[in-house]
């Protein structure tokens, strides 16, 4: 687990997913403009949208951990 939020809270992480979240939304213009059903073309916004959510929200999660353990903030042991 803490070799999963060290990987999620590295700048090039997000960087990484910055790029793919592009390459994802690109990709359903390049369908629609070669004759792509309604459905697919909605289908493959969806679904990255989706996965790029979940990948905010452990991004986001990795570092309220971080922040919940702080002793200053009556975290931790």
């Amino acid at each position: 687990m803490d070799r999963l939020k060290a990987l999620l809270r590295q700048p090039e992480f997000h960087g990484l997913l910055l790029f793919i979240s592009f390459l994802l939304f690109v990709y359903p213009l390049l369908i629609v403009l070669n004759n792509g059903g309604t459905a697919i073309v909605l289908l493959s916004f969806f679904f990255p949208w989706a996965i790029i959510i979940l990948m905010l929200f452990l991004v986001s999660r990795s570092y309220a951990i971080e922040e919940n353990e702080d002793p200053k903030n009556g975290g931790g042991e």
